[in-house]
């Protein structure tokens, strides 16, 4: 049989195979939207170890005493704690002048001052501290907030 030079390749292309359909257009948006979610939850527990890593930030380190610029000083706890313990009332009232507030009588007294302490790890004035006198008039111990 002689071959027609300009159509041989012709059957090539014709091998009888249906033509491709479409892609469902809402598997395509799932399989988006699934690309999606999984890209925001690996960013999410990322940044989540990261700030989980993260060191947290040191306390400041407060000198024993900080001047306010005012005639009251403001004490770091361990600080006014050592300057205060063991001492008279007189004593007391010598260093931190009158307190803004007393409460009980004798052998159960206690002293109220504000701001005059340091939070260690906020590094702010404490809003009070308390001073609690033993039965013979001296500090035994002292509260903070």
């Amino acid at each position: 049989m002689a071959r027609n030079r300009f159509h041989d390749e012709e059957d090539d292309y014709r091998d009888g195979t249906r033509s491709r359909k479409s892609t469902n257009p809402a598997l395509i948006i799932g399989l988006v939207l699934g690309g999606l979610l999984v890209v925001l939850v690996v960013c999410a527990g990322l940044a989540m170890f990261a700030f989980w890593a993260a060191p947290s930030p040191a306390p400041p380190q407060n000198a024993p005493v900080i001047d306010t610029g005012t005639t009251k000083q403001v004490y770091t706890r361990e600080a006014f704690a050592t300057l205060v313990v063991g001492k008279t009332k007189d004593e007391v009232r010598k260093i931190l002048g009158q307190p803004e507030s007393t409460n009980g009588g004798a052998g159960s007294e206690s002293w109220r001052y504000l701001q005059v302490t340091t939070d260690p790890v906020t590094g702010k004035a404490d809003h009070s501290t308390t001073l609690w006198f033993d039965a013979h008039g001296r500090v035994e111990r002292v509260s903070f907030p």
